[in-house]
């Protein structure tokens, strides 16, 4: 499909499930520190409510660490944005 679409600018399409990408980074030697779903909630929210906090800093630092949350406990595996579905992986390797 990937070849069809981008004339194989991409290379090959892979999808994983969070913990399929978490056991290749381990496999690999890393340490992961995240792996999931990031802007799910923000991305259930209309754009009237995204672009009223995001105006408002008071509320905007509280939403955003509650997106935080929800990304990285509450629904790890999102569907992510609107405009980017899937998982976003921070690995580091050992010192």
């Amino acid at each position: 499909m990937t070849t069809g679409l981008t004339q194989d600018y991409l290379g090959a399409l892979k999808a994983f499930l969070p913990e399929e990408l978490r056991e290749l980074l381990r496999g690999a030697g890393t340490q992961v520190l995240r792996c999931g779903g990031l802007g799910s909630l923000a991305g259930l929210c209309d754009r009237e409510f995204i672009t009223g906090i995001s105006k408002n800093g008071a509320l905007l630092e509280p939403f955003l660490d509650v997106c935080e949350r929800f990304d990285s406990e509450i629904l790890p595996s999102g569907p992510g944005t609107r405009l980017r579905a899937g998982l976003i992986a921070v690995a580091q390797r050992p010192d």
